[in-house]
């Protein structure tokens, strides 16, 4: 009775775990049964709109990649100082690690317009079903569309450790709850966590009393 009673606890530990990172009813989730208000009226599945278990777009920065049209997209302005300071800015190379992080990948989606494009790999529930331009999909709007302009945004692309040589008493050498990617590049995903909405808007920490913010600044 005891082991089936710790069975069952443990079953709902894992079940509520899952909970917890689950992207259903989330803004992330463009299913026909999602209950966000921007979602697509013919396809029931909610990965697919990302992700394709076959024939996937080789994309280094995400697995099994199912958005078409990603490398067309071109940042057309971003913050150009990897700290508060105006007028510092970042170094020479950081267009090309701008281009080289998960920033097409959000901006898929994110730059107003792109969500319209087809997917790599249509989903074979749906079949003869294409999502494009002229289908049924509502668009990303309002806040949500960031555009291609991020020179009002955080700023991505530096090296981390670089801001932090450069301003030691501005930076906490190692945030204990962000990742960096490529060297120690800041990404989007650094400061967002696609997958979970726990700390919205799928921020990667809590931002309580500017917690996630104060991970690296230390003010």
């Amino acid at each position: 009775m005891r082991t089936l009673l710790l069975l069952a606890a443990l079953t709902l530990v894992a079940t509520q775990a899952l909970a917890v990172t689950s992207i259903t009813n989330t803004k992330h989730d463009l299913s026909s049964t999602s209950t966000a208000t921007i979602k697509t009226t013919n396809y029931e599945e909610i990965c697919i709109f990302c992700h394709t278990p076959h024939a996937a777009i080789d994309q280094s920065n995400a697995p099994l990649w199912n958005r078409s049209g990603t490398d067309t997209i071109v940042i057309t302005d971003y913050y150009n100082s990897a700290t508060l300071d105006v007028g510092v800015s970042n170094p020479a190379t950081v267009t090309a690690k701008i281009a080289d992080s998960d920033a097409t990948l959000c901006l898929s989606c994110h730059d107003g317009s792109s969500l319209t494009n087809d997917l790599q790999n249509p989903s074979n529930l749906e079949a003869g079903v294409q999502p494009t331009g002229d289908a049924p999909w509502a668009e990303i709007t309002g806040d949500a569309n960031i555009g291609t302009d991020l020179h009002d945004d955080h700023p991505i692309g530096m090296v981390y450790a670089d801001v932090v040589a450069a301003t030691p008493t501005e930076f906490h050498a190692a945030p204990a709850g962000l990742k960096f990617y490529d060297g120690g590049v800041m990404w989007c995903s650094s400061c967002h966590d696609v997958h979970d909405n726990t700390f919205a808007p799928f921020l990667a920490a809590d931002n309580a009393g500017s917690g996630l913010c104060l991970e690296c600044h230390d003010k």
